[in-house]
């Protein structure tokens, strides 16, 4: 079996970002090698951004290997994600978020990596970009022994680096039914960690093969949001957790549970912090110096944003 014969399913969910979309779907059909590309439509069927959307993937409705799909209404990242392995071919199934891009042979890359290994889960080196500029080469976590790979995702330590760097067998991900659509954020982790389970053929690339994009806008929910989602992870993976020795367990705990309440000290309200910290003292994890250190380190942060905003404004 030669790598034109591995058929890879690229699968791009898109919401409220009609600005970068072609930027993403360029960066794959560049690409040598055998792939398809599904664009799932998650916006709401009467949005601008749905009527923009329409209007710009014009281009690529002759394109033999493209295919767009719509949802009606939106639905959430997940859904999308679903709605694409549905009414995907390939044996592999990779997934690109609409601000991100893969770099220059990736797919050639990845593809002669699989056919050579038959393996279950790879993934690559990245690099992430702020605001166009490069910011950082990033070397994910060099391991293919599951079960430290779940820890580490349990820890909120993301090994892969973005949802864009999975690369994933369509028949494991049947086996587990895709992605859980009662997760609104964490979804990358949550389907990892249930992939990860089922996997015995890990690989990694040493080499940075896809783009992450960030740009100074911020994306963060509220602390109810926040807190549902985290609890609902630590929960749903409880019989994994349970069976680490104390000091892990501690650590998965702490890590889910101060992540919201930094949350809180970047986007939150004084009401919202107390909340935080009385979640923290329900899961018996709460440290008044920890709290104070993560509360001055975000303040400290967020002052350095604005002064620099200022001083962009007054030139």
């Amino acid at each position: 079996m030669n790598t034109e014969e591995v058929l890879i399913s690229v699968i791009i969910p898109t919401y409220k970002r009609s600005d970068y979309i072609c930027r993403a779907i360029d960066s794959v059909l560049s690409q040598k090698g055998s792939f398809e590309v599904i664009v799932v439509d998650d916006n709401d069927s009467q949005s601008e951004y749905r009527k923009n959307n329409e209007l710009i993937l014009t281009k690529y409705a002759t394109i033999k290997n493209f295919k767009y799909l719509k949802h009606s209404k939106n639905l959430n990242g997940a859904a999308a994600r679903n709605t694409g392995i549905k009414n995907s071919r390939g044996k592999y199934i990779t997934f690109l978020d609409d601000d991100d891009e893969f770099c220059k042979e990736r797919i050639e890359k990845v593809s002669k990596v699989l056919v050579e290994t038959n393996c279950d889960f790879l993934y690559t080196g990245i690099i992430l970009k702020k605001n166009g500029y490069v910011q950082k080469r990033i070397q994910p976590l060099r391991e293919t022994n599951n079960k430290e790979l779940i820890y580490k995702l349990l820890c909120i330590e993301s090994f892969f680096g973005t949802g864009s760097n999975l690369i994933c067998k369509k028949s494991i991900i049947e086996k587990i039914n895709g992605f859980d659509e009662g997760f609104i954020r964490n979804q990358d982790i949550e389907f990892a960690i249930r992939y990860l389970n089922e996997c015995e053929n890990i690989k990694y690339i040493d080499e940075e093969l896809v783009i992450k994009n960030t740009d100074s806008s911020t994306n963060m929910p509220r602390f109810e949001k926040m807190r549902q989602v985290k609890e609902k992870l630590l929960e749903k993976f409880k019989y994994i957790i349970d069976d680490y020795p104390d000091y892990k367990k501690k650590r998965v705990i702490c890590r889910n549970l101060y992540e919201v309440y930094a949350y809180t000290t970047i986007n939150g309200t004084s009401f919202e912090r107390k909340e935080a910290i009385k979640l923290l003292k329900k899961h018996e994890v709460f440290s008044r110096r920890k709290v104070f250190k993560i509360f001055i380190k975000n303040k400290l942060k967020k002052f350095k944003i604005v002064v620099f905003i200022r001083k962009i404004i007054s030139k």
